[in-house]
């Protein structure tokens, strides 16, 4: 499953002085695009977690999980998201590796990857993950850090089992309200929403 939660500034009539909070939990299962279009426009904090997130094998293409942001007028535009991702690697063989992943060498993408790279395809993909976005007080801007925890493996045998954690760490500015966001599995083309159902999640 895949839940959001979002934060609403204190409001000065609390008496407790608190933030307001609700939720909403959508299931994976049997779809590639999961969109969640009600986020109150006032909404301050924004969290994700999905939860046993899986993709299925494919035959040949890169498989992986997209998110993107918007409001009213659509989705964020291209090269919208400015961050930097972290992974760390465990191979089939207990090799480790780790380093800073950019596309084209620069931070600014289309949308934020969770997981996805081209030595990612011929097995199943589970993930976990979990991110947090909080607008800047007073901006159009918004942070966010987060992770993906992420196995690649086949089922039937132990000599294919790799993991890999990524962490993220970015901004992105929206002229309008945030209001919606799309999770969405990725299959072939960059940013482009695959054919590839969740099967789990």
């Amino acid at each position: 499953s895949i839940n959001i939660s979002y934060k609403t500034a204190s409001s000065s009539g609390s008496s407790s002085g608190g933030s307001n909070y609700s939720s909403s939990i959508l299931s994976a299962n049997g779809t590639n695009e999961l969109e969640f279009t009600d986020i109150p426009s006032w909404a301050t904090k924004v969290t994700l977690i999905a939860e046993n997130i899986l993709l299925p094998q494919t035959d040949s293409n890169e498989i992986g999980s997209y998110l993107e942001f918007g409001g009213t007028s659509g989705y964020l535009a291209a090269n919208s998201y400015a961050y930097n991702l972290h992974y760390g690697v465990l191979q089939n063989d207990n090799s480790f590796n780790s380093g800073l992943a950019e596309v084209n060498n620069t931070p600014y993408r289309d949308a934020i990857a969770l997981y996805g790279s081209g030595a990612h395809q011929n097995y199943p993909i589970l993930s976990q993950v979990f991110i947090t976005f909080q607008k800047v007080k007073g901006q159009d801007k918004w942070v966010f850090e987060g992770s993906a925890s992420n196995r690649m493996g086949d089922p039937s045998t132990t000599t294919v089992d790799q993991k890999w954690f990524n962490s993220f760490a970015g901004s992105f500015t929206s002229t309008e309200a945030i209001t919606k966001l799309k999770f969405y599995s990725h299959e072939g083309a960059a940013y482009a929403a695959g054919t590839t159902n969740y099967t789990g999640g």
